[in-house]
């Protein structure tokens, strides 16, 4: 009897250490299995982990745009982020210090694009509208003061005119798509800026005024100039200083200079949530 006791002793504890051996290889291949995981696979997981908790940065009329600090990208990032499908749907305004602000809000519905251009005039406001649709072109305005819009509609001969100047965002802000090889990344103040040197005195071209301090005068090859297309205006302008914002992959913030202009900056915003309607007439 004694024996038999002992011998279920014994077989309790074969099984007993059996099983505790099978649990600790299984622990082991598990063990080696999230080790091998984590030197594979840790990277891309955490790397994942912190895309998703990403937040999309919402930007409104009220942003601090000068405490944003800019995405930095590739060049190739950068045309991307000049590209036109990107403004169809916001808000941009245009501040200069010298005319006042700008306004153009613009909806888009599939291929069509309604546009609204205000001008902030001390405290007038007054407003133009513009609509792509079915491939035509139209305008909206008060026509020799008058109290109720008119709907005109371009010729087609004016289509580019319009495109450029009427519906492109470009209208507002210029597009440095092409240049970024001339701008640098500030760590200090989160913009990619381009500081390049002006024309001696800001001179008008038509009576040049002699500068002592300028070498080189009258020829100024001294000058460091980026060209692009210029604001409000249906040509391009020479920019010496210019800093831009990219938040979400898009504009935010660009500030731009040129010779015979106070600086210009422009705000984007209200990505999504842009409300044009056009007047009844």
């Amino acid at each position: 009897m004694k024996l038999k006791k002992l011998f279920s002793v014994v077989l309790a504890f074969a099984i007993g250490a059996t099983c505790f051996a099978f649990a600790a290889c299984d622990d082991e291949e598990n063990g080696n299995d999230e080790e091998e995981k984590t030197e594979e696979e840790i990277k891309d997981e955490t790397e994942n982990e912190i895309e998703d908790e990403k937040e999309e940065i919402v930007l409104t009329e009220d942003t601090d745009f000068s405490a944003l600090v800019s995405e930095k990208v590739t060049e190739e990032e950068w045309q991307a982020v000049f590209n036109e499908e990107n403004y169809k749907d916001c808000t941009i305004k245009l501040f200069n210090e010298k005319n006042g602000n700008y306004y153009r809000k613009s909806q888009s519905f599939g291929d069509d694009i309604n546009v609204e251009v205000t001008r902030e005039y001390s405290e007038n406001f007054l407003s133009t509208y513009y609509e792509f649709c079915n491939g035509k072109r139209f305008a909206y305005g008060k026509m020799n003061g008058a109290e109720e819009f008119t709907k005109i509609e371009y010729p087609q001969d004016n289509y580019e005119v319009f495109d450029n100047w009427s519906i492109s965002y470009t209208m507002f802000c210029p597009n440095f798509g092409a240049l970024f090889e001339h701008f640098i990344y500030n760590e200090q103040t989160g913009a990619y800026e381009f500081n390049g040197r002006d024309y001696c005195d800001n001179r008008n071209e038509n009576k040049p005024t002699y500068n002592p301090d300028c070498e080189g005068w009258p020829d100024c090859t001294h000058a460091n100039l980026i060209i692009t297309n210029s604001i409000l205006e249906y040509w391009n302008a020479h920019y010496f200083q210019a800093s831009v914002k990219i938040i979400n992959s898009k504009l935010a913030c660009v500030e731009a200079t040129i010779s015979i202009n106070p600086k210009e900056c422009i705000y984007f915003y209200d990505f999504g949530n842009t409300v044009v309607n056009l007047p009844n007439v």
